[in-house]
């Protein structure tokens, strides 16, 4: 197993081990006893061993506090679908659009891309325009909670999709799940009868979710080593170019206040947001990240129910708790297995 950087040995850490020495009566520059990492106060990270002081707990808080902002912001996307009059296909450009210049600057002064990258980023802002107006036009249809939990059942979606990629394996604990969420999404959804709009929207969120899984899965294969905020310009940059025929005319002619709401979406509820999530990554751990954004869901039916009084049903509710319970149970049960995997 590899190790991170070495630890750096300060002034204040050899008087201590010379102090530990004289206690236990060895020669100057005598090893003292083997201690183990928690006996030493040096705890494990992705990085590699550290000793925590303040800034870095104050590094993991802010990360963690971060992450909860930044899914909350994703749930409360949704409600946008509510709000403005625009088409989905119109929400997606508006936001893809003020996404992409909010993180422009990030690629300021950089080389320009090959068209090699430009193939592969266009694959995946297709995937993004798709994911995202499919996504609104869930809850357009049917109702936030709906829409959002319809949605939430993608990680089964990846679970089934990644054995058909080169060198992954089918996960039979994380698969298990499966039938609970199911039963969660027939609970959720208000009748199987086509003829419902609300149905509908359930089995468009669905969709949302697929499409979301392949975006995760092609990302894994197509993104390289690119920075995930530039990889993040990329995909919205070509998203809005993709679907700007088609939206075009209704941008135009949006009223102010439809644009305000657009650019609201773009730079906080997707170009901040995102960048929080990928620090409270970077702070506390993918797996950590991947158990907070199963509350998705619920940030965006609370703030449905607070800001638009759209209130699910029990048995909503009751649909939605084994939804994310399965996902939850099967992603907490996965990152086991990995973490007891050989290295």
């Amino acid at each position: 197993m590899r190790f991170g950087r070495a630890l750096r040995k300060t002034a204040a850490d050899a008087r201590h081990e010379e102090g530990a020495r004289r206690r236990d009566h060895l020669p100057p520059g005598a090893a003292g006893p083997r201690k183990t990492p928690l006996e030493s106060g040096i705890i494990a990270s992705s990085g590699g061993w550290y000793v925590p002081d303040e800034a870095s707990s104050g590094r993991v808080r802010a990360g963690r506090t971060g992450l909860h902002v930044a899914v909350a912001l994703f749930g409360l996307a949704g409600l946008f679908a509510e709000t403005l009059s625009l088409t989905s296909l119109e929400i997606v450009s508006g936001r893809t659009l003020f996404a992409a210049l909010a993180l422009a600057p990030l690629v300021l002064g950089r080389r320009p891309p090959k068209p090699a990258f430009l193939a592969r980023m266009l694959v995946l802002g297709a995937l993004l325009a798709a994911h995202w107006a499919t996504f609104f036009l869930a809850i357009r249809l049917s109702t936030v909670a709906i829409g959002l939990l319809s949605f939430a059942l993608f990680p089964v979606f990846v679970v089934f999709l990644e054995p058909l990629l080169p060198g992954e394996r089918f996960r039979w604990i994380e698969a298990s799940f499966t039938p609970v969420a199911l039963i969660g999404v027939f609970l959720v959804l208000p009748s199987i009868r086509l003829e419902d709009p609300w149905t509908r929207g359930g089995l468009v969120g669905l969709l949302s979710g697929f499409l979301f899984a392949l975006l995760i899965l092609a990302n894994r294969r197509l993104a390289g080593d690119v920075a995930p905020l530039e990889l993040a310009f990329w995909q919205n940059a070509l998203a809005f170019v993709i679907v700007l025929p088609f939206t075009a005319r209704g941008l135009v002619g949006a009223s102010g206040s439809e644009l305000a709401q657009l650019l609201l979406l773009g730079v906080v509820f997707t170009a901040l947001s995102h960048g929080l999530f990928i620090r409270g990554i970077h702070a506390v751990g993918a797996s950590h990240a991947s158990l907070v954004a199963t509350l998705e869901p619920v940030y965006g039916i609370l703030g449905a129910g607070l800001i638009l009084a759209q209130w699910p049903s029990v048995k909503t509710v009751l649909g939605g708790v084994l939804v994310l319970g399965g996902v939850l149970a099967a992603s907490i049960l996965g990152s086991r297995q990995k973490e007891k995997a050989p290295r």
